[in-house]
């Protein structure tokens, strides 16, 4: 069985770079694509919103919040509502 990996790629001033295999925090706002869904002016309080309420997943590596891109993909796909 092959491992196949799709590369999630970010846009951001007129360039492209893929996204890493951990996030920061502002490549998950950017991942998510919060400043586009978003109200919020506080896009930290809606990614601290995501982890209390809706069980966001991360890892903290030397003192650091840090997001492995698979886990919130994989999140994403359970937080999905297919209208039933």
């Amino acid at each position: 069985m092959e491992n196949h990996r799709v590369q999630q790629y970010a846009f951001t001033a007129g360039s492209v770079m893929p996204f890493p295999e951990l996030l920061t925090e502002q490549e998950l706002i950017a991942f998510l694509r919060i400043p586009e869904i978003s109200g919020s002016q506080n896009y930290h309080n809606v990614v601290e919103h995501l982890k209390k309420v809706r069980g966001l997943p991360r890892i903290h590596i030397c003192h650091k919040v840090l997001y492995p891109q698979k886990a919130v993909l994989e999140w994403v796909e359970k937080q999905t509502d297919f209208g039933k």
